[in-house]
C-alpha cells in the first residue's frame, strides 16, 4: 500500500523526485547516486533513504507518479472519447521530449516490475474505455496498435539518434494515429 505524503513531507519528496529525474536523464541512471541526488535537492542522504530505500524505489515512485498526473489530466480535462485518447498521447509525448531516456526507462521498468501497479495497464485502460464500443477483442486490438505507434516512434528517434523534438513528434504522431484510427 502506498503511503500518502501532506504538507512539508509531500513537497520534500517532490523535490526529491524532482531532482532525480534531472539527474537520471543527464548521467544516466546507473550513474546516479543519492548523494548526487541529496545534493541537488538540498538535501542530506539520510533524508533520501526516509522517502527511498533503493534507486529502483525511486524509479517506481517516478513511473508511478507520471502515469497519476496522465490519468488525473484525463479525469479532469472533460475530454472523452477519441479527443482523450489524442491529449494523453500528446501529454506523454512532451514528457519524452522533455526526458527521453528516462522516460523510456520508466515505461520500461514499469513494464518489468510488478511493484508499478500496472502504471501501463492503468493507461491502457483509458485508452480502450475510451474508443468506440466495440467487442472486447476489437478493444484490444486497438489499443495494441495505438500504444503501438507511440513505442514504435519512441524507438525509431531512439534507434535513429533522432533529437526528440515534440513538435515534430506529435505531428507524426498524429500521422500514424490517423492512418489507424479511422
Amino acid at each position: 500500500m502506498a503511503t500518502e505524503y501532506t504538507g512539508k513531507r509531500a513537497r520534500s519528496r517532490q523535490t526529491i523526485m524532482h531532482a532525480a529525474k534531472g539527474l537520471f536523464e543527464e548521467k544516466g541512471i546507473k550513474n546516479v547516486t543519492f548523494n548526487d541526488i541529496a545534493d541537488r535537492a538540498g538535501m542530506s542522504r539520510t533524508t533520501i533513504f526516509n522517502y527511498f530505500a533503493t534507486i529502483n524505489d525511486l524509479l517506481i515512485a517516478l513511473v508511478n507518479e507520471e502515469m497519476d498526473d496522465l490519468l488525473r489530466y484525463c479525469e479532469e480535462s472533460g475530454l472523452t472519447g477519441d479527443a482523450l485518447i489524442r491529449e494523453l498521447f500528446l501529454r506523454l509525448i512532451d514528457d519524452t521530449a522533455n526526458y527521453p531516456l528516462l522516460t523510456i526507462r520508466l515505461i520500461f521498468n514499469s513494464i518489468l516490475n510488478q511493484k508499478t501497479e500496472g502504471s501501463i495497464a492503468r493507461i491502457e485502460k483509458a485508452i480502450a474505455d475510451n474508443l468506440p464500443d466495440a467487442d472486447p477483442a476489437e478493444k484490444e486490438r486497438q489499443v495494441i496498435l495505438l500504444t503501438g505507434i507511440y513505442y514504435g516512434l519512441v524507438n525509431h528517434y531512439l534507434s535513429n539518434g533522432m533529437e526528440f523534438e515534440r513538435n515534430e513528434m506529435k505531428e507524426r504522431f498524429l500521422a500514424l494515429y490517423e492512418s489507424i484510427a479511422h
